[in-house]
């Protein structure tokens, strides 16, 4: 006898991966729903320049994934988990099969009950340093994922409080706010994402709100003129984009990386994405402002799986020097590669909220069984 899931259910777990995060609020996902499981992929629609090689895609995907895996273990619900196509990896599909109800609550309820609070919070840091204890459990939430998709990968977070490395970080991270700025593809594309009126938030229900960024007036004016005027930042000194971000980047109590020891492909990606999400989901739970800072590790990706594409020789080497430095003062295994970097701090709750996609947008609902 097949098990089924009721409409209600289905729309429930949908909407509860939709609340995954997802570089440029792009929200490159897809869902197949049958009467017994769900087949996730990626929107090939939907996309930006950082997202290299759709890696990012598969990243927010894999958050995707598990955030309905926790809902459906407090629901009592329990799913095989398997990738489609592994070989190829060209365009995978991640299949998730009813095999068990329960009405048992397990553990799972405990981040359930956090994945509609879950945001990124870029406001300032209030100065409370953030307990040992705290960072303990940070680090052990990446361990704690769900069915994975692999078992290959090792997870690594990275965390660095010292004033100095964060100081030296913020410096490293503001060359990378300049060359995007100074790129015209990635300037127009970081245009692109951002949403100015509410009129264009509402209708959109993706990209970013400039009230989430909580840039200061004179800086949403400088955007707006910029936005008209693209020309306007070539006599900008360089230095003024290198210095823009400084106080929100050493401002915080710690600065945090997450890696991987595996080779980048989307099946990594998706293992990846099960583990960022658990670690935001434990940071949500604790009280903690989470700030995603993703441009270097989705730079240096596109440099070292796509040869630099969209970067000139000059970028590409600048790039290069700057993850060696980077690393350095992390600390960073030689064989790990950076995922996401990040904010960490107390911080008082955020402007606005980035508006989600309706669920009917990327959700087909088929009367037939996987």
């Amino acid at each position: 006898m097949n098990l089924i899931l009721t409409n209600a259910e289905i729309r429930e777990l949908v909407e509860a991966g939709a609340k995954a995060p997802s570089g440029g609020n792009v929200q490159a996902w897809l869902v197949d729903a049958y009467k017994n499981g769900l087949e996730l992929s990626v929107d090939p629609a939907r996309s930006t320049l950082l997202d290299a090689g759709r890696l990012a895609s598969f990243l927010s995907l894999g958050c995707f994934l598990e955030n309905v895996l926790i809902l459906s273990e407090k629901k009592g619900l329990f799913f095989q988990v398997k990738l489609v196509d592994r070989k190829q990896l060209i365009n995978p599909v991640i299949q998730l099969l009813l095999n068990r109800k329960s009405t048992t609550k397990k553990s799972g309820q405990n981040l359930a009950n956090y994945i509609n609070k879950r945001l990124t919070n870029r406001k300032m840091y209030d100065g409370e340093i953030i307990s040992k204890n705290l960072i303990d459990e940070l680090r052990k939430s990446i361990h704690q994922r769900s069915i994975s998709v692999t078992n290959k990968s090792k997870l690594t977070l990275y965390l660095e409080s010292n004033e100095n490395k964060k100081k030296n970080l913020a410096e490293i991270l503001g060359k990378v706010d300049r060359i995007q700025n100074m790129n015209d593809v990635l300037f127009r594309q970081l245009l692109k994402e951002l949403r100015f009126s509410q009129k264009e938030i509402k209708e959109t229900r993706d990209g970013i709100d400039v009230n989430t960024m909580e840039f200061p007036g004179n800086v949403v004016r400088m955007i707006q003129l910029m936005r008209s005027h693209p020309n306007v930042r070539k006599i900008i000194p360089k230095t003024a984009f290198e210095r823009q971000s400084r106080p929100l980047l050493r401002g915080c109590s710690h600065l945090g990386c997450l890696t991987t020891n595996w080779p980048i492909n989307r099946e990594t990606m998706i293992d990846a994405g099960q583990g960022l999400e658990r670690l935001w989901l434990t940071a949500t739970r604790l009280n903690l402002a989470f700030h995603p800072w993703t441009v270097l590790t989705f730079f240096l990706i596109r440099v070292h799986k796509l040869k630099g594409k969209g970067f000139n020789s000059q970028e590409i080497t600048e790039l290069k020097q700057l993850e060696v430095q980077f690393k350095k003062l992390f600390n960073i295994r030689p064989h790990d590669t950076p995922i996401l970097i990040f904010r960490l701090s107390k911080a008082k709750p955020p402007s606005a909220l980035a508006l989600r996609r309706f669920y009917t947008d990327f959700t087909r609902v088929k009367d037939e069984l996987l």
